[in-house]
């Protein structure tokens, strides 16, 4: 698997999420992540 620093998001195989906070697009996506969370476990 290549490394491509502009994807905020790794999905590890044991379905973790890793945020690479220094992406340019890594406030966007945890806010995704965010809403994934809070509608899921409202």
């Amino acid at each position: 698997m290549s490394y491509i620093p502009e994807y905020a998001l790794i999905m590890q195989s044991d379905r973790t999420i890793l945020l690479e906070v220094h992406s340019p697009t890594a406030a966007k996506a945890r806010e995704a992540i965010a809403q994934l969370l809070l509608t899921r476990y409202k």
